[in-house]
């Protein structure tokens, strides 16, 4: 443990009169309305849209940003940036924005259980970040990145799926799943107006 690099300090800290600013996806509230029309009043989306884009507010704090920008993560490192989901929450929760707060603690959380920080399962992971979490996996498999070519829309609904080794089905609200697979056409439209990868 000697050898091992020292852990920094984790919690959430920028300059002064630098604060983050909410992460603006003009894609997130499209992709809301695609999954949950019937079931959220447009006012719940934009709500709930809201509330999603602080989910990674602790990444644009400098030292997560630098753990984010590497391209492979040994395991401390990993655990390291895994932190920023409680970082994140802490923040939130001392800006009095409880549920966005949750939201950021458990957007990496899995429906199977296999996610983290506190391996969540099942309903006792909100409904919001249930959602955030599909919709950053599909956007993932979307994007290009420094280890693996972006996928196109095919690909990508046929991963999450089926799964391809590191996504599973199973880490998502099955409920949502089938809503994301029935609205594929509308997703695909949705994301076809520009090219994610670039």
């Amino acid at each position: 443990l000697t050898e091992q690099p020292k852990i920094g300090d984790l919690a959430c800290k920028w300059p002064v009169n630098h604060a983050p600013k909410a992460d603006i996806d003009p894609m997130l509230l499209p992709f809301i309305d695609c999954i949950m029309e019937g079931i959220w009043s447009e006012e719940q989306k934009l709500t709930a849209a809201k509330a999603m884009s602080w989910r990674n507010v602790a990444l644009q704090s400098s030292q997560y940003q630098k753990l984010n920008k590497t391209s492979k993560l040994d395991t401390i490192e990993f655990a390291q940036l895994a932190y920023h989901t409680l970082a994140g929450e802490h923040w939130l929760q001392e800006q009095g924005h409880p549920q966005a707060a949750l939201i950021a603690r458990q957007h990496h959380e899995h429906w199977d259980g296999s996610g983290y920080p506190m391996s969540a399962t099942g309903q006792s992971i909100c409904l919001e970040a249930r959602l955030a979490k599909l919709y950053d996996s599909y956007l993932g498999l979307r994007k290009a990145k420094t280890y693996a070519q972006a996928c196109d829309h095919s690909t990508s609904i046929n991963k999450l799926a089926y799964g391809d080794g590191y996504l599973n089905p199973s880490q998502f609200d099955p409920q949502l799943l089938k809503r994301f697979l029935n609205a594929e056409h509308a997703i695909a439209a949705l994301y076809g107006l520009g090219d994610l990868a670039n």
